[in-house]
């Protein structure tokens, strides 16, 4: 396993830090594979009963997808890798037995939003910034977020989220229910040991029942054909070659609708 990826535990709990604050914790098909390799893992820990995840510096838990990757993808590899291994890891991370939680030190947008949205539990520091700005660059979200984000906020609030892309406050976020507990930066990791004791006060058994019963009704295989059929399509789009020159040159895009 690479630096890009750190992984410790401190008794029954997991710690996944995602390494790479110079590039805001961007993701890209070599992490999510180190990703997939840990979350499989986590399967054959009986030992551990909580994950958490985050991201390693503070102005970041993940800024989604790297932008210099995905614009590397050609329409079949979006649609046969790109996508799909996205989904495979989230849904992973979804089904996990331990209880995961999503420890946003930073803000989250596009595919890290999507990440911590397939944790059970999301806790935030204030005043942060979460969106799903995929449709400013010209393309959709393809890891699950079209499914996650109605299962979290509800489908009025989804589509204001993703068709405009805005961005909201870890407060807001948590008024909406993206985001389950908010706390200042001072206070965030005191809060965040709090709920890991929490959860391990609970029957181990009755937490994996409830865990697997709660994720009977989640993301299955429809998402992941529709996102990977819309990823696909908007992969060899000018819209999409124009939305991420845009973004390289801190411009708005002037898309064509082609």
């Amino acid at each position: 396993m690479s630096d890009q990826l750190l992984f410790e535990t401190r008794g029954p709990v997991a710690y996944i830090t995602l390494n790479r604050p110079e590039k805001l914790n961007v993701l890209d098909v070599s992490l999510l594979k180190e990703l997939d390799g840990l979350i499989l893992q986590m399967y054959e820990r009986a030992d551990l009963r909580v994950l958490v995840l985050t991201g390693a510096g503070e102005r970041a838990f993940s800024a989604g997808a790297d932008i210099e990757a995905f614009s590397a993808q050609d329409r079949d590899t979006v649609r046969d890798l790109w996508v799909p291994l996205g989904h495979r890891v989230l849904d992973g991370l979804q089904r996990i037995p331990q209880i995961s939680i999503a420890a946003l030190n930073g803000s989250a947008f596009g595919g890290g939003l999507e990440l911590a949205l397939a944790c059970d539990l999301r806790v935030a520091v204030s005043e942060k910034q979460f969106a799903l700005p995929e449709l400013g660059l010209g393309t959709t979200p393809g890891w699950g977020g079209t499914s996650r984000i109605v299962d979290a906020v509800g489908p009025s609030r989804s589509k204001y989220l993703v068709l405009t892309g805005s961005r909201i406050t870890s407060e807001r976020a948590m008024e909406w229910g993206l985001i389950h507990e908010v706390h200042s930066k001072d206070e965030f990791d005191k809060a965040l040991d709090t709920l890991i004791e929490k959860l391990l006060s609970s029957s181990n058994v009755a937490l994996k029942l409830a865990k697997k019963i709660l994720n009977a009704g989640g993301v299955g295989i429809q998402s992941e054909v529709l996102e990977s059929l819309s990823a696909s399509v908007t992969a060899t789009t000018k819209d999409l070659k124009e939305g991420i020159q845009a973004f390289k040159d801190k411009r708005k895009p002037k898309f064509e609708g082609k």
